[in-house]
């Protein structure tokens, strides 16, 4: 089956049960070599490779910093410690090496990944790939990795994953009251942003009741009409799934102060409900403050990539 591209972060389905029962191995990637290409390009690739290895959820990987701070410390050369791979795994405990390189070939552009395993400095997979340009260098690495990982230890199978990403125009409908006779209605919008667990966000809230203001500086009583600004987070998926909705806010009406407690909800794929206390501060001259209670209900426009899961074949 043929590999389609994929637009955001990968994640591989964690190794076999091999490696899991071993834990993840070590992995020291050293920066690819620029042949015909500027070391700036080589230096994008390498990076946009090493966040592929490490969503690929099948090595830990050691930071860059650190390769390059022991590096340094020990006066050690690149090309000395591909020479000797040894080297990597007394230095830094590494099991496994991966070298690559970056070269113009012709109009084309060519990467060439290896992986080695350090103690006994024989390549155990390899993988390469021909492109048109920088252009599509990230989605042609998803499948670089995958075929890497796949030659290496001949996993047959992966199952890929992206992270939901986006935003959302967010509108809901509420309802203040007191369970008395006082009540209001109004409406919220906002919006929501961020990926996988992690979303946040700005909404407004306007609410029209029928709570009376005692203030009659201008002859007769006005109703309170509420504004709300809340800064919302979701933790959790907010599209495929039950989400924990939070959210803290504060706003005015036109005699007074009002202030809105901490909410908190539930956001269920793109629906969600909130539950807010409001204290809300009458304009008469003993600013005395009553208490209501906001129920909020609506609806997320998502705009974005979904998640997907797909399994893909050798």
């Amino acid at each position: 089956m043929k590999m389609r591209s994929v637009s955001v972060a990968l994640a591989l389905l964690c190794f076999t049960a091999a490696l899991a029962a071993e834990g993840k191995p070590r992995v020291a990637i050293i920066d690819f070599s620029a042949t015909g290409v500027s070391e700036e390009d080589a230096s994008i690739v390498t990076e946009i490779f090493r966040s592929k290895i490490i969503t690929s959820c099948v090595f830990d990987v050691l930071e860059r910093k650190n390769l390059k701070n022991i590096i340094a410390e020990n006066n050690l050369a690149l090309s000395g410690l591909i020479d000797q791979p040894g080297k990597i795994g007394e230095l830094l405990g590494a099991e496994y090496l991966i070298t690559g390189s970056f070269m113009k070939m012709g109009k084309k552009l060519m990467i060439t990944v290896n992986l080695i395993r350090v103690e006994t400095g024989k390549i155990i997979g390899t993988s390469e790939m021909v492109i048109d340009n920088m252009d599509s260098v990230y989605d042609s690495l998803t499948l670089l990795t995958t075929n890497l990982i796949k030659s290496s230890f001949g996993m047959n199978k992966f199952t890929f994953s992206t992270q939901t990403e986006g935003f959302s125009l967010v509108l809901g409908v509420n309802t203040l009251t007191d369970f008395g006779g006082a009540r209001g209605f109004g409406f919220t919008v906002g919006h929501l942003e961020g990926k996988g667990n992690f979303w946040g966000g700005y909404s407004t809230t306007w609410n029209f009741t029928n709570i009376e203001s005692s203030n009659t500086d201008f002859g007769s009583k006005k109703k309170l009409i509420g504004c709300f600004g809340s800064g919302n987070a979701l933790i959790g998926n907010k599209v495929q799934g039950a989400a924990l909705l939070l959210a803290m806010g504060a706003g005015y009406d036109f005699q007074g102060g009002i202030l809105a407690i901490p909410s908190v909800g539930v956001n269920y794929k793109n629906t969600y409900f909130k539950f807010s206390k409001a204290l809300i501060i009458d304009p008469s001259g003993d600013n005395s403050v009553k208490n209501y209670n906001m129920f909020e209900i609506g609806y997320s426009i998502f705009f974005g990539t979904y998640a997907k899961e797909a399994v893909y074949f050798k």
